[in-house]
């Protein structure tokens, strides 16, 4: 054990809060300290190296890097990649986590975290993204986006309970939040911002962790072993140059010391990195120790203890916290999130302070929590901006007439996309569907007659869609004018819209009025008059009171016109040789 290990463990029991059971459990520090693995791998039975597990994600005691000694013999790669996102550190056997954009900050926790908290500022609104509570400023702070229900850090800001402004106030810890000390006397020393000339670094107040005799200030909060987790906090000093401890670890072993600030008056420092939680630490102990004595000295504020985000529900390789519209309905999270000022961008307008958290959805400014409820309309636990059904009447939202009310029916009776259940179309502050008169005006929704339609719709003439002067009721022609309302055969269908006549034969007379409509016909020549047009008659022959007439009484044996000449003309011949000469 080093010095440095030995003095700071001290230290820690010093302020009342360790335990003595020694040794703590895992690293936990990865993107602070890094790591190291140095011991040779181990002997197997036949005396060679024994092959390693390399490349399962976890960095055994004796995984090595691939050096002249054990050449392909302790399993590893011969380009030293013990594990993914591990690499060798300089000497041989010695391997480290990568950083290849050489921010400072490993890839492997850039990659838990889903995005790189050392880029300068993402969505541009001023604020560096590593304090940037809205990294997409629609309005959802980040840690609601990514759902971490299991964090319970409460009151970073120390913002409870609420002093005046540039007061002071000693405070039991009974009577504050989540945080506990160990100072004898149980208090806290809360200011207010502008108290003694120092403002706030996050919200209206902060701590100072010297309150009477040197402290350790803590906090227990549920994490999830193996995640990587973003804190970050504000350190200033009171008096000048000030130093505080930061510890993090499971409450029952000795936590590890994260990092040593010291820091000035002039203003705050702020302090950002990951922690990555040991195997089995389900509850972490979040601590402040100051390193120096006396009963003054070392503010903190602005505490935040987060984890990476990975969730991502429309699937398009953009995490929630980053994602304009995390459900791709075609709806911004800012609009569907309940806070009702962003636009169709979602974007939610600044100012944005310090924290990168709108002003405008944020109660106190800078406090970093929201001033709404984040809006889950069909109250099925998922909120509408990742719930492509806000409504759940089985119609999704891109498609919906009235994406936030039950209408599965869609009706939409003036056409105008706007569901009636939703619309009101006269603006007299009732939905069309329960508007009794939905075209005209009529908040007080008056019906003298009980009827269900509302007066000042009654009031009106009625309907007249072809404008002709007659009401549609009594159009016999509604939807062409005709005014004269002419119904020749009287069927009730006026003229106007009676269908034209036909003309089967295509021989320029209709139908209607053709005599022989099969077959073409333009002179309509009809020899004996029966209506029947020659062309389609098999008897030409007058009948009747005609001058011909058919000399067969047998239907079908009419005899032919030559054939009655010639008769007729014999019977004259006869009558000539009968007559007596002079």
């Amino acid at each position: 054990m080093t010095e440095a290990t030995n003095r700071d463990r001290v230290g820690f029991r010093r302020h009342g809060i360790l335990s003595r059971r020694g040794a703590s459990r895992g690293l936990g520090i990865l993107g602070v300290l890094g790591l190291l693995c140095v011991a040779p791998p181990p002997l197997a039975a036949s005396g060679g190296p024994e092959r390693l597990p390399c490349g399962d994600g976890v960095v055994d005691a004796a995984e090595t890097c691939d050096d002249a000694n054990y050449n392909d013999g302790d399993g590893c790669s011969a380009v030293c990649q013990i594990e993914p996102f591990y690499g060798c550190n300089g000497a041989p056997s010695q391997c480290a986590l990568l950083d290849t954009d050489g921010d400072g900050l490993a890839d492997l926790h850039e990659t838990l975290l889903g995005y790189d908290p050392n880029a300068a500022d993402a969505d541009g609104d001023g604020v560096p993204d590593p304090v940037d509570l809205d990294l997409d400023n629609d309005g959802i702070p980040n840690d609601v986006e990514c759902d971490n229900t299991a964090i319970s850090l409460v009151n970073g800001s120390f913002e409870t309970p609420d002093i005046p402004d540039s007061t002071y106030q000693l405070i039991d810890q009974s009577m504050v939040p989540g945080w506990t000390t160990t100072a004898a006397d149980g208090l806290l020393e809360f200011w207010g911002t502008g108290f003694d000339g120092v403002p706030a670094a996050d919200g209206t107040q902060f701590v100072e962790l010297n309150a009477n005799v040197a402290s350790t200030l803590y906090q227990d909060v549920p994490t999830t072993p193996g995640q990587a987790y973003l804190y970050r906090f504000y350190h200033r000093g009171r008096t000048g140059p000030e130093t505080m401890q930061f510890y993090v670890g499971a409450p029952e072993d000795e936590p590890s010391l994260i990092t040593e600030v010291t820091t000035g008056t002039m203003e705050w420092q702020l302090v950002t990195g990951i922690y990555v939680v040991p195997a089995g630490q389900t509850v972490s102990r979040f601590a402040f120790a100051s390193s120096q004595g006396g009963s003054v000295g070392n503010f903190l504020d602005g505490i935040v203890f987060t984890p990476g985000c990975a969730v991502d529900t429309d699937g398009d390789g953009i995490h929630e916290f980053r994602d304009t519209d995390s459900d791709a309905d075609g709806w911004p999270d800012g609009v569907e999130a309940g806070h009702g000022l962003a636009d169709m961008s979602g974007v939610v307008p600044g100012p944005y302070g310090t924290n990168g958290l709108a002003d405008t959805v944020e109660a106190p400014v800078d406090g970093g929590s929201i001033d709404y409820t984040v809006v889950d309309t069909d109250g099925d636990g998922t909120p509408d901006y990742q719930d492509v059904d806000s409504d759940g009447d089985g119609v999704n939202d891109d498609a919906d007439g009235c994406r936030l009310v039950e209408d599965a029916d869609q009706a939409d009776t003036d056409g105008d996309g706007v569901g009636d259940a939703c619309d009101d179309s006269d603006d007299d502050g009732l939905l069309d569907g329960d508007d009794n008169c939905p075209t005209v005006a009529n908040p007080d929704q008056a019906d003298e007659d009980g009827d269900g339609i509302g007066d000042v719709c009654e009031s009106l003439p009625p309907p007249d869609g072809d404008m002709d002067g007659v009401p549609d009721e009594d159009d016999n022609c509604p939807d062409v004018a005709n005014a004269d309302q002419a119904d020749a055969d009287e069927d009730g269908i006026g003229d106007a819209c009676e269908p034209p006549p036909g003309d089967g034969d295509m021989d320029g007379v209709t139908d209607d009025r053709d005599n022989c409509p099969a077959v073409a016909n333009a002179d309509q020549l009809d020899a004996d008059v029966d209506g029947i047009g020659d062309a389609c008659d098999d008897n030409t022959v007058l009948v009747g009171d005609g001058f011909l007439c058919s000399l067969s009484s047998q239907p079908g044996r009419e005899t032919s016109l030559p054939v009655v000449l010639a008769a007729l003309m014999a019977a004259g011949l006869l009558r000539r040789r009968r007559a007596p000469r002079v």
